[in-house]
């Protein structure tokens, strides 16, 4: 029986990372740049781990040629690599920062944390008992598969705040309360985007193709800021990586893996718990959209949600030698209130991939 363990890594940048938008690169429509998803992360570890083991890649495609119609793992597995490697989750990445001798964490901020300016407020569901449920049932039509609206008490404009909370900010709010503004951190305190010209080289000849100038979009992180990942899996998969270096996103930006202590025990001690069946989960990763925008893991349990804008997001797939087809994401920070129970795990993702990739991440709290 293999045994399973969760190992917390440490990822510090070598330079500038470059990970492309959904947006086609063209002459007025320049590459846009993104903090990474889960699904690049994912793929940078596996293949790095795939080449530690000392596997052989180069059969890959000639197998997926010969037998169109056998799993990739199973190719995978004729290739030589390890049993261990392929059943290796990944979760995040997170923004990271030094803090005494460990790390803090800042996570996306939920998005029902709302502001007038000065203020933090939070909003909340309705209850059907409430002065306000008889004028919103009737005036604020709910989304299909939502039987509750949200509300927050003031007499002034609210917006959403935006940028990273605290782990202890982020706990804050599943208990019920609102973050200090000191536990917020505006993303410019993180990162920034460096936008860059570039000129295409004809292949063989080193010269400059005529007219082929483009831009993209390079992530500078902020000085004493790295990303933080989990590595769930049979302890040798951490070991494949510690101390290395793993070329991440694209052009072949590297960077350093050290392994580090959990974060309060890690992704499943970041939660609050919850003595009755009304719980509330903040999404920590991007969850792909489902039939009707919302996860069908929670089903005729949910009651209410505030998500953010969609993002697009393909990438690039090793094992099938292309890009992938494009999905739109919800971003971390959604939230949604249940009544019931919870998806099995720490991911709303409704299959095995995508939770093995990280997608749809959660933490809970309660509600009442």
């Amino acid at each position: 029986m293999t045994m399973s363990a969760v190992a917390g890594l440490l990822l510090d940048p070598l330079d500038v990372l470059f990970f492309r938008g959904s947006r086609a690169l063209g002459p007025q429509s320049p590459a846009e740049g993104s903090p990474p998803f889960p699904q690049t992360l994912a793929g940078a570890l596996r293949t790095a781990m795939v080449k530690a083991a000392g596997a052989d890649l180069s059969r890959l495609s000639r197998l997926r040629r010969e037998s169109p119609g056998v799993p990739v793992k199973d190719l995978l597995a004729r290739c030589g690599v390890p049993a261990t490697v392929l059943t290796a989750r990944v979760r995040g990445p997170w923004f990271c920062r030094k803090a005494g001798d460990g790390i803090e964490l800042l996570l996306p901020a939920p998005r029902a944390l709302r502001t007038d300016g000065e203020r933090l407020l939070r909003v909340a569901v309705v209850d059907e008992t409430s002065r306000a449920w008889a004028f919103l049932h009737r005036s604020v039509p709910l989304p299909e598969g939502l039987r509750r609206p949200l509300w927050a008490a003031s007499p002034r404009d609210l917006t959403p705040v935006t940028g990273y909370v605290t782990l202890d900010g982020l706990r804050e709010f599943l208990q019920g309360g609102v973050p200090r503004r000191g536990s917020l951190v505006e993303p410019g305190a993180l990162f920034r985007f460096d936008r860059r010209i570039g000129i295409g080289m004809t292949s063989g000849r080193n010269t400059v193709e005529e007219g082929l100038l483009y831009a993209t979009t390079k992530l500078c992180l902020a000085p004493g800021v790295k990303l933080y990942v989990e590595l769930e899996g049979d302890p040798s998969c951490a070991s494949l990586l510690d101390g290395g270096v793993v070329k991440l996103g694209g052009e072949g930006h590297g960077v350093r893996v050290e392994r580090v202590e959990r974060p309060r025990g890690g992704l499943e001690g970041w939660s609050v718990a919850s003595a009755g069946p009304r719980r509330m989960l903040v999404t920590v990763s991007p969850w792909a959209f489902g039939p009707g925008g919302l996860p069908s893991t929670l089903g005729t349990s949910l009651l209410a949600a505030t998500v953010g804008k969609a993002q697009g997001h393909s990438g690039f797939d090793v094992a099938l030698g292309g890009p992938r087809r494009n999905r739109w994401f919800a971003p971390a920070g959604s939230v949604f209130w249940i009544e019931g129970a919870l998806p099995e795990g720490v991911s709303l993702a409704s299959t095995e991939e995508e939770r093995a990739v990280g997608e749809g991440l959660f933490v809970t709290g309660a509600w009442s």
